[in-house]
């Protein structure tokens, strides 16, 4: 109980963080990433806590589920944070890490990866057979798993492209009218 309730004190800082990030003056490139990061922290933490419940932790222990809260936390939250920090950062060129595309495609390709592993692990928790003997539903998730990973590295590669042309731009010589 004192650790469901040292966890659970963590929920009251669900509605607290972003009352406290709106007091802040942030550039208008970090709106994507600020709105993406206290999503995932919203998430991670409600999740979290439900994990360590009697019952459900002995259910996940060890499990593609645990890798799909690793994931949630990670790829989500700490990801959203750091890109959120550094557009922050860059200021105008922070540009770099809000195309559409890159930006949605890592969002929805992190939800999706979470959820499926949580179902995955789910599954195992109830049939540890379920990941070790291969199936249908089995090979497709995991299948699933591995194109929802190139959509991860498909944004990332977007936007390592993207920091080539900022360079570039950085790099040219400004023409000065007098």
């Amino acid at each position: 109980p004192t650790q469901w309730i040292a966890l659970g004190s963590l929920l009251v800082w669900i509605p607290l963080t972003p009352a406290y990030f709106r007091e802040f003056q942030w550039h208008p490139n970090t709106r994507l990433w600020r709105i993406a990061f206290l999503c995932w922290w919203s998430v991670l933490i409600p999740t979290g806590w439900a994990l360590f419940l009697p019952g459900v932790l002995d259910h996940f222990k060890f499990t593609d589920g645990l890798v799909g809260h690793s994931l949630l936390a990670m790829a989500g939250f700490v990801s959203s944070l750091l890109i959120f920090v550094m557009v922050q950062l860059m200021g105008d060129d922070g540009w770099i890490f809000n195309g559409t595309w890159s930006f949605y495609t890592w969002q929805a390709s992190a939800l999706a990866y979470v959820l499926i592993m949580f179902y995955a692990g789910w599954r195992e928790g109830s049939d540890p057979a379920f990941s070790i003997v291969p199936g249908l539903l089995r090979n497709t998730i995991y299948t699933v798993r591995l194109l929802l990973g190139v959509l991860l590295f498909a944004a990332s590669l977007d936007w390592f492209l993207d920091a080539f042309t900022l360079h570039k731009e950085l790099r040219e010589p400004k023409t000065v009218i007098v």
